[in-house]
């Protein structure tokens, strides 16, 4: 206990903050088990305390002299700092490390609130695997990489994080703590009788609504009156999309060229040849050299029933059987006519996915501007033309996958259903061609092109896949399960697992 006096001691001589109206915060050192990891953790911490200072939300204690003076009194565990933390009258306290794993570096940030309602909880974690293997990077990109990672952390605590603010009485009037004016509707909350001093636990419940303008209340629609030691939980939601907005157009701003519409031209007048060279080009220029073996056997899958398709229909013409007189099939109709479909634009979004994903992966890595990427009129032409094509081309292959089997097999039952059969009549020595129906050929065009609006609009909505790393643990995730009771029978079935 005597070295968490001397540590507030010393930083509370060195930094008086304002204590009751902005959330106070500390960078308790970011630890590294390398010489590269410690120099990488040492970028990540003036990350974090720039980012602090720029958001204008909390004040911060110097992050250099807080974790110089933690190491000098040995107070590196969770524990000491907690304690530490309480003393100082800390709201917010951020810790992590780098771990060098040689072909990438895993990054883990994790935020513990102070005060109500967290009392030393988590309030939000952050891990992720970092690739430094077979990539350009010099002190910018990893300046770059860790900075991205350090504001999608801020973002994402930001956006869990809730603050405490005091209500006061002034005369007749109730005040609310805080330096900015607030207005609007909030929760208020009061604490119960029974304090917990060992774990620092003061329990609280709702008391209702409280309508607040220019930082008094002014009415309780559904509280009763607010009492002295009351308090309100405001949110930074708003700066919490402020900072992801802003990390992911600087990105786009570094790791692309600035889009023009004659990359959209580009594309369209390439469009024919892509598709066309798309079962060779795709599988062996594109997966295998770059080593994409996960989107090699996606392709395999997905992508051999609709070229099967294309190869009978254009391979067994209409015109050869009708050369010959013989019955003309609505499958031999269709499935010629969907061929053509994917000869010349079908393909083009498998295409595309064969080289996007390369593409993005070097964007998300910081290397150099990759051409034709990161434009939403090419995202959207694409979309237009193939299946898939434009989510393909942003880097999200689930939705890829999706609207491609959607949108082909729709186009296939909309071509076979105005497609009527064809018999031919030796006495008139003419074909006749048999009954359609109309109206479920048109029900299923305007399904086909209902679908496509929604594809289009869809990727003009979505950020394209710049994100850098592989986040390695979530909130929450669903698991399989496997399980042997005590008579040694198995159980199969699924787990879901939540983190906090």
């Amino acid at each position: 206990m005597k070295r968490v006096f001397y540590i507030v001691s010393f930083v509370a001589m060195a930094f008086r903050p304002l204590l009751a109206s902005a959330p106070l915060v500390g960078v308790a050192g970011i630890s590294g088990d390398s010489p590269r990891a410690v120099n990488l953790s040492g970028i990540v911490e003036s990350h974090l305390s720039n980012i602090i200072n720029a958001t204008g939300l909390f004040e911060q204690v110097n992050h250099i002299l807080l974790r110089d003076e933690l190491k000098k009194f040995n107070c590196v565990e969770d524990s000491c700092v907690l304690r530490f933390a309480r003393t100082a009258k800390l709201s917010v306290v951020i810790r992590g490390d780098v771990e060098d794993r040689g072909d990438a570096v895993v990054l883990t940030l994790y935020s513990l609130g102070m005060e109500v309602p967290y009392f030393g909880s988590v309030i939000y974690r952050y891990r992720v695997a970092v690739p430094v293997s077979g990539l350009e990077l010099s002190a910018r990109e990893y300046s770059y990489i860790l900075e991205e990672h350090a504001g999608h952390f801020m973002s994402e605590m930001l956006r869990r994080f809730r603050f405490p603010l005091a209500v006061r009485r002034e005369g007749d009037r109730m005040l609310v703590d805080h330096r900015d004016k607030l207005n609007g509707l909030f929760t208020l909350y009061r604490f119960d009788s029974g304090i917990s001093e060992s774990l620092g636990l003061r329990p609280h419940r709702r008391i209702g609504e409280v309508e607040v303008s220019d930082s008094v209340i002014v009415g309780s629609p559904t509280a009763s009156a607010p009492a002295k030691g009351d308090f309100l939980l405001i949110s930074f939601e708003s700066k919490a999309r402020f900072l992801e907005d802003f990390y992911y157009g600087r990105k786009r701003e570094i790791v692309f060229e600035a889009p023009e519409s004659g990359d959209t031209l580009y594309t369209l007048l390439f469009t024919v040849p892509a598709s066309a060279t798309m079962p060779i080009v795709a599988p062996v220029i594109g997966y295998y050299q770059y080593g994409d073996f996960t989107g090699l056997s996606l392709w395999a899958v997905n992508a051999l029933p609709y070229l099967y398709i294309e190869y009978d229909g254009l391979t067994n013409r209409p015109q050869e059987l009708r050369d010959e007189k013989k019955t003309i099939s609505r499958r031999s109709t269709t499935h010629y006519y969907f061929g053509l479909y994917m000869l010349f634009f079908g393909g083009m979004s498998l295409f595309v996915d064969a080289f996007a994903n390369r593409y993005l992966y070097l964007s998300s890595n910081y290397q150099y501007p990759q051409p034709l990427m990161g434009n939403s009129l090419t995202a959207a032409y694409l979309s237009l033309i193939s299946g898939g094509g434009g989510h393909f081309y942003r880097g999200y292959r689930a939705w890829g996958y999706l609207y491609f089997h959607i949108n082909n097999l729709l186009l296939y039952w909309t071509i076979r259903a105005f497609t009527p059969e064809e018999r031919y009549n030796r006495t008139t020595g003419a074909y006749e061609k048999g009954d359609v129906d109309r109206e479920r050929a048109y029900t299923l065009l305007g399904v086909l092109g209902f679908v496509k609006m929604v594809e289009i609009v869809h990727v003009l909505l979505i950020k394209d896949a710049i994100r850098n790393g592989t986040v390695l643990e979530e909130e929450y995730a669903l698991q399989p399960l496997l399980h042997m009771d005590e008579e040694r029978r198995l159980s199969f079935g699924l787990q879901y697992c939540y983190r906090f």
